[in-house]
């Protein structure tokens, strides 16, 4: 198996672990005025992991919108004149992730956005963890950057550039990357593969069988038979990451 097969395998792991055995996770995607450290939120939006909007909002900020930035999702200005401020809005996002793990695309970014703006407010830092489906997604797409010796970033197809419908992407994305691999390599197994297929014996008869039959003899003598019965087994080879899977036992 090649790297690319390594990481990419990985990555559907990593998907599928949220999929069926994470209930702690949301999906988080913010707007904002520039990409500067200073710049600030200007639309934010929060999905749960069953594809459900919790938050969904513009936000007022206290500076300009880059022109760049402007470009690229459309929000101007006037559309942000009756929006509510951080501070208002603070408690819900709050509500939405604090203590959940928070799947971002391009994590880095938007957590110390997010960070910034409780500071820059004065408001108490949410705490919650993040996981970036960006990097995720890199190893899984698979496409190698001698330049930055890693695997190249991919640009979130299917979203808009808007917060809610970053994260509709993102979540889909996440769905897609949990679907079962198919592989294309033609394994013939052998006819009993070992770690597969196995024989059992099952006691299903026992007999007493009398060394003298004569019932004048006082102190009968007897042994024990059992009568043995083969069945093949077919057991399902559990996965130690996911100890919840139900395993199977198929017998013929």
């Amino acid at each position: 198996m090649s790297r690319f097969d390594k990481d990419k395998y990985n990555a559907y792991l990593w998907a599928r672990k949220l999929i069926k055995h994470r209930t702690d996770w949301v999906v988080l995607d913010t707007e904002t005025t520039g990409l500067y450290d200073d710049d600030q939120i200007i639309d934010i939006a929060i999905i749960s992991r069953h594809g459900s909007t919790m938050v969904d909002t513009l936000i007022k900020p206290t500076c300009p919108i880059s022109s760049g930035a402007a470009r690229v999702h459309k929000i101007t200005e006037e559309m942000l004149e009756n929006a509510p401020s951080f501070v208002e809005v603070y408690e819900e996002i709050k509500r939405a992730i604090e203590g959940k793990t928070v799947i971002i695309y391009n994590a880095e970014f938007d957590k110390k956005k997010l960070d910034y703006m409780c500071e820059l407010y004065n408001l108490p830092k949410i705490e919650y963890q993040t996981e970036c489906a960006m990097l995720n997604y890199a190893e899984y797409y698979g496409e190698w950057s001698d330049y930055w010796g890693n695997y190249k970033w991919q640009k979130l197809k299917g979203g808009k550039h808007r917060a809610k419908s970053d994260c509709i992407a993102c979540w889909n994305l996440i769905n897609k990357m949990a679907k079962v691999l198919s592989s294309t390599v033609d394994i013939k197994p052998p006819l009993f593969p070992p770690r597969q297929i196995e024989l059992r014996w099952e006691k299903v008869a026992e007999i007493k069988l009398y060394l003298f039959p004569d019932r004048r003899i006082s102190e009968q003598k007897y042994i024990h038979l059992s009568i043995p019965f083969p069945y093949f087994a077919w057991v399902g080879v559990k996965d130690e990451r996911f100890p919840d899977d139900d395993e199977y036992e198929c017998f013929f």
